[in-house]
């Protein structure tokens, strides 16, 4: 529940990019911050959750330090960034059924039909 508050406050006011979210704490340059710092950007945003719990695990490097790129998977790790951008993807079927017609033919006008996806045909992208 700490991550999943964490993500629901940092990704609030439809800001579903790390970066704006990053700039939106006070970090906008720099690359990285102290546990300190991200203690006192979080509760700039609202959050109230554990800071020290969240830092920790947030922390890939091991150095003491969270950088912006340590935050590029909170959106995959996240059920709340998924009901966030549920709109969007929403829009985003629609323009391709309405201008294209389908997925596969958007995959294939973008060179990327038969990437991955696990149909068998033991293609990949590289």
């Amino acid at each position: 529940a700490n991550l999943e508050d964490f993500v629901e406050v940092f990704f609030s006011r439809a800001t579903l990019d790390v970066a704006g979210a990053w700039a939106r704490i006070g970090f906008e340059n720099r690359t990285s911050v102290t546990l300190a710092e991200f203690e006192q950007g979080t509760l700039r945003l609202g959050f109230l959750g554990d800071c020290q719990l969240l830092f920790s695990g947030l922390d890939l490097s091991g150095r003491g330090r969270v950088m912006r790129c340590d935050l590029e998977l909170l959106p995959s790790l996240s059920a709340a960034f998924v009901r966030a951008s549920a709109g969007q993807v929403s829009i985003l079927r629609r323009w391709v059924a309405e201008e294209i017609g389908s997925i596969e033919v958007l995959l294939t006008r973008l060179g990327l039909s038969g990437c991955g996806g696990g149909h068998g045909g033991g293609d990949t992208c590289g």
